[in-house]
């Protein structure tokens, strides 16, 4: 088998890419072991840097998407957290100054306080997650019995609350009225507290 750049030589290999007999005068050796003839081996190299390049701008797009979402999500923590920080300030006066005992959380009447329930709902879906790979239930009423006390959470209090299962392991849940919930522009969902308008 002659080499096809010199007829008078013997070729020793075949380009990878476009498998012409090269001898070893004509062969590139690439850093990676492959063997190519001189266009072949720039046409690859070229390529190859370019796929690097559009990498690294997905990549640098990818980290300013996240950068935008976090700066988001600290604007609505800095805009409610001195709301929340006052609000027990004022419950610590007004169990002080009044003598109310602050109530207890087994005490809790759930249907006067679904932010309460809420959370309770929230951490019983993410252990339901723990336990089945991840996936969260199709509706909340598979809840009760092993993640909920069947004797304190009932049917009824499940359904003061919308629940919509995104995919296998996303979930969004709020109140039904949000005239009881004192965060009513606000919904729970896999990644903690977000702002109900989020898609």
């Amino acid at each position: 088998m002659k080499c096809d750049n010199h007829p008078d030589r013997y070729a020793t290999t075949k380009c990878l890419s476009c498998r012409a007999s090269l001898c070893d005068e004509c062969t590139v050796p690439l850093d990676d072991g492959r063997l190519m003839c001189d266009r072949c081996s720039l046409l690859t190299i070229l390529q190859e840097r370019h796929q690097k390049a559009k990498d690294k701008l997905q990549a640098k797009k990818r980290d300013r998407d996240i950068s935008a979402v976090h700066k988001k999500r600290l604007w609505y923590i800095r805009k409610w957290a001195p709301i929340f920080g006052i609000l027990i300030l004022v419950l610590i006066g007004v169990n002080y100054y009044v003598n109310i005992p602050i109530i207890e959380s087994q005490a809790i009447d759930l249907e006067q306080h679904p932010d309460a329930m809420m959370l309770v709902l929230d951490q019983a879906i993410r252990d339901y997650a723990e336990n089945n790979e991840g996936h969260v239930p199709n509706t909340l009423d598979e809840l009760i019995g092993k993640y909920l006390p069947p004797e304190q959470i009932k049917l009824k209090h499940l359904n003061q609350f919308v629940y919509v299962r995104k995919s296998d392991n996303s979930y969004r849940i709020w109140p039904k009225d949000p005239k009881n919930s004192p965060i009513p522009d606000f919904i729970l969902t896999e990644k903690g507290l977000e702002p109900k308008n989020v898609p």
